[in-house]
């Protein structure tokens, strides 16, 4: 994974980036919107007036940028300033636009009727979250304001108190965090709320399996044992409604023969109708393949199945060109390699690809144990830990059969986790599962 630390001239970055470079995370600066738009998390970050740093927002597009990397379930951390611009509006001189992303006001901090700052070590007491994870109650954090938020008592996890003004400290709202302190100055404490960042919300991807323009799952892959779900567009936007973050779909028509084009008119459906984005697979045989599924079909990612195994030199020029637009099926039985749309096992051990995979710039894999798939017999959740721990993100596919599933996966930090059968047999319910994936 990776985090894009928004550079709009105003403040000095570096001690932020060297903090998460110290803990092994991988953060740049950046007001580039293209490395923006790639990145798996956003830092907020700066020191100067509200007004300023929105209209350098608004002026470079990278507040669309913002909006659009929330929406996709993506984590979002603003730190003082950044804190502060996430929300409504700043009314400190004159009314200023924020972000909108948080309902509240920016207003000046005061002591007996005037604009006091508030520079130094003070203590916050804090309210269980997973950005406080492993954190004492109460605890010393370093500050650098004059004004301070506004906002419903709902997204308020932790306050502070200075010269007798009581005011939020650090807020949180699904994906978005704000810290009005800075966790890069404040010590060992400030480098392992960095560290919860990084390790915040597991993506719950909801799958929708296509074949003859309807929604069905297979058992174990088996074409001949399908049961059928109905409309995959309409599924779409009940899972969109469920607060999904990514959608997961599988071409079966395409992943059977290539050159089946059934269902790409449903495909391009859900991607004009749907304000989420989709991972895609099947039938990927080229980077024309790729081209086309990314650019005239709407996917955001393009899952590589076969093709990256049988030929290598596609893969490598797809990571090449595509980047974090690549996902790597890893589809496996007894701890072997399958391919051929799980018609052959191979002799090649999951890790040993992991390991190859990530040595080509492999950023996330799909991880499937197909003896698991659509029997609701649990996660591999000891397989996917082993190639997650490669430094892949690793999403993990088959038989998720209850929440135990879903928590076992969020403690163990894992990047997403497929759902199939277990949300259309309402074994899982889709709006729980994603509330957990952000308390973990």
């Amino acid at each position: 994974m990776s985090i894009a630390i928004i550079d709009f001239g105003m403040g000095n970055l570096t001690n932020l980036k060297n903090a998460c470079r110290y803990l092994g995370l991988d953060a740049y600066i950046t007001s580039d919107k293209q490395q923006i738009q790639k990145s798996d998390k956003i830092i907020l970050c700066g020191a100067s007036k509200f007004k300023e740093a929105m209209g350098f927002l608004k002026k470079s597009g990278i507040d669309a940028v913002i909006k659009q990397h929330v929406k996709q379930g993506k984590s979002l951390l603003g730190i003082c300033l950044g804190h502060k611009l996430l929300f409504r509006r700043s009314i400190q001189e004159s009314v200023c636009e924020g972000l909108g992303l948080i309902k509240g006001d920016v207003i000046n901090l005061e002591s007996q009727g005037n604009i006091t700052n508030h520079i130094g070590w003070n203590n916050i007491d804090i309210k269980p979250a997973p950005i406080f994870k492993d954190i004492p109650k109460k605890l010393n954090v370093y500050f650098a304001h004059s004004c301070y938020v506004k906002c419903p008592s709902k997204f308020v996890i932790a306050r502070c108190e200075h010269r007798g003004q009581n005011f939020v400290a650090t807020v949180q709202k699904g994906n978005i965090i704000g810290l009005q302190f800075h966790p890069e100055k404040s010590g060992y404490t400030g480098l392992k709320i960095l560290k919860n960042f990084w390790e915040l919300l597991m993506i719950i991807f909801p799958a929708i399996d296509i074949l003859d323009n309807q929604c069905v799952r297979l058992y174990k892959g088996d074409p001949t044992k399908k049961t059928i779900y109905g409309d995959p567009l309409e599924k779409a936007k009940v899972f969109e409604q469920a607060g999904a973050q990514y959608l997961h779909i599988i071409d079966l028509n395409a992943a059977f023969d290539s050159d089946d084009k059934t269902n790409f008119e449903t495909i391009k459906k859900i991607t004009s109708c749907v304000n989420i984005p989709i991972q895609l697979g099947g039938g990927v045989r080229s980077l024309d393949d790729i081209v086309y599924r990314i650019e005239v079909l709407g996917a955001q990612r393009v899952i590589l199945g076969t093709i990256a195994y049988s030929s290598p030199y596609i893969l490598k020029e797809a990571l090449k060109r595509f980047s974090d637009k690549i996902v790597v099926g890893m589809d496996a039985k007894d701890g072997f390699l399958a391919i051929k749309g799980w018609q052959e096992i191979t002799r090649k051990d999951v890790l040993e690809m992991g390991k190859e995979l990530k040595d080509m710039g492999a950023k996330t894999v799909l991880f499937t144990d197909i003896s698991r798939d659509g029997v609701l017999s649990g996660i591999n959740i000891t397989k996917t830990i082993q190639i997650q721990d490669q430094g892949l993100n690793v999403i993990a596919s088959g038989g998720a059969k209850d929440m135990s599933d879903i928590k076992e996966l969020c403690k163990a930090k894992i990047y997403g986790v497929i759902l199939g059968k277990s949300l259309y047999e309402n074994k899982i319910d889709l709006k729980k599962a994603i509330e957990w994936s952000k308390l973990c």
